[in-house]
């Protein structure tokens, strides 16, 4: 479905089936990218997660989520035993989205995630705090991308420590 201009609205009809808890889905990776999501998405998304949990790769990168969009899919991302790679990249989430995302994953007993891709998001240095106390705590995650991000050497140090 990448790169399709969907939209929060019309992506709800083609993934309502996955909403179904009497009908499980054995979707295993979801390719939302660059689909004009924007923060109602988010919304959408965590619907989506929370009645399915069978999807191990998320790709939802260029949607515009922003702060609100992210704030909706955390609780059911940091729920979701399955997924282990999760790309959020260019959704300008900045701090406040890096902190409701990180802060749900490290309350999670659930969370399986492995890779996460959080590049693109306008975090600076001091987005990257979040995230240092998650890579810190949290040795299942194997993978980490955080570029163009303009952390500088400052958010690399943050990182680093």
């Amino acid at each position: 479905l990448s790169k399709n201009p969907l939209t929060s609205d019309g992506i709800r009809p083609l993934l309502d089936p996955l909403n179904m808890e009497s009908s499980p889905s054995r979707l295993k990776i979801l390719n939302l990218n660059d689909t004009q999501l924007g923060s109602k998405g988010g919304a959408v998304l965590a619907s989506i997660l929370h009645h399915n949990r069978s999807i191990e790769k998320l790709y939802v990168s260029h949607n515009n989520l922003g702060v609100k969009g992210m704030k909706a899919m955390a609780p059911e991302l940091a729920k979701n035993s399955m997924l282990r790679f999760l790309d959020v990249s260019h959704n300008s989430i900045k701090k406040q989205g890096a902190v409701q995302l990180v802060d749900c994953l490290m309350s999670s007993t659930e969370s399986a995630l492995e890779v996460l891709d959080v590049s693109g998001n306008k975090l600076k240095a001091a987005g990257m705090q979040p995230f240092a106390r998650l890579l810190a705590a949290d040795r299942r995650i194997t993978g980490f991308y955080a570029g163009h991000n303009e952390i500088g050497t400052e958010g690399a140090s943050i990182l680093h420590n």
